[in-house]
């Protein structure tokens, strides 16, 4: 999985339908964890990846997306190892800190506010792609 997230770094609204499927089946590991979790830790965890990956497809053609594209699938690679504990149960989500988890929340949360205010997207995307 973590070699799926790290391909080539393609656009989403390019000709690489193989790569929006790798997501959708990532999505679709996600949603029933976050269905049935009863950890509020887990739980946000799996809504965090739910947005960036459902950024990474983009399905509504969202301009705020697409100029994020580059950015999102960079934050896809970096937390692909969280990613892959989180789907395989590896996180001990009641005696550990997870403080990636808590970048991860941040990211999410300031892909939603893009989304919402559409401001300061260049400085957005660059901090993105420097992590």
């Amino acid at each position: 999985m973590e070699q799926q997230l790290q391909e080539s770094n393609i656009s989403i609204l390019s000709t690489d339908p193989d790569k929006i499927e790798k997501y959708k089946a990532l999505l679709q590991k996600v949603i029933p964890i976050i269905k049935n979790s009863t950890n509020q830790i887990e739980k946000r965890a799996g809504y965090d990846f739910n947005i960036l990956l459902k950024a990474a497809i983009n399905e509504t053609n969202n301009s705020v997306f697409m100029y994020l594209n580059d950015a999102i699938e960079h934050l896809l690679r970096y937390f692909a190892k969280d990613l892959n504990n989180f789907l395989s149960g590896k996180e001990d989500w009641e005696s550990q800190c997870h403080p990636s988890f808590c970048l991860l929340n941040d990211f999410a949360k300031k892909i939603m506010q893009s989304i919402i205010h559409n401001h300061m997207l260049p400085e957005f995307r660059k901090f993105c792609l420097d992590i």
